[in-house]
């Protein structure tokens, strides 16, 4: 391992994942549904542009993004499935849209994503990515759609599962 991978390590560990261990600590979200949140794969873009971040893992793909952006974090939203209570399509299509338009007030580089359960027993999320967004604005965001958690990333690029209750 480079000592450039071990000073991020070490410094994911001293600044995001106490954050991220205060809020499972704390959290009413039962422990297999935080578990099926953290196995999820996160797919970034459409078409030949695609990559998939995991949480607690670097993604050089969204550290490129984020040099390219010029941003120093990024929050993965999705307005789908208020609370993990599926909805129809109709509901999930129409909060999906007022998402777009709530990120778009804090973010130029709002991409869409697909939040894909590897098991297959909870269907695809659609959602976004925005770069930009501090992690108190990403929470807020994700609290007015009733999220129970999003997934936010600093500089370092290594996503983290931030529960919201």
């Amino acid at each position: 391992m480079s000592k450039t991978a071990i000073i991020l390590i070490s410094f994911y560990q001293m600044t995001v994942l106490p954050v991220v261990m205060a809020c499972l600590e704390n959290s009413s979200i039962p422990d297999n549904l935080i578990a099926q949140y953290h196995s999820t794969n996160y797919q970034i873009g459409i078409g030949s542009d695609v990559f998939t971040l995991s949480i607690n893992q670097h993604s050089e793909s969204l550290a490129q993004l984020m040099t390219i952006r010029h941003a120093d974090c990024a929050a993965i939203i999705t307005a789908h499935n208020p609370f993990s209570q599926l909805q129809n399509p109709e509901k999930n299509l129409a909060a999906h849209l007022l998402l777009a338009q709530a990120l778009n007030q804090y973010s130029d580089s709002v991409i869409p994503c697909t939040n894909i359960d590897p098991t297959g027993s909870w269907p695809p999320e659609e959602g976004f990515l925005a770069l930009g967004l501090t992690v108190a604005t990403a929470q807020h965001i994700g609290r007015q759609f009733n999220q129970n958690a999003i997934v936010w990333a600093d500089s370092h690029a290594i996503p983290a599962l931030i529960l919201l209750r």
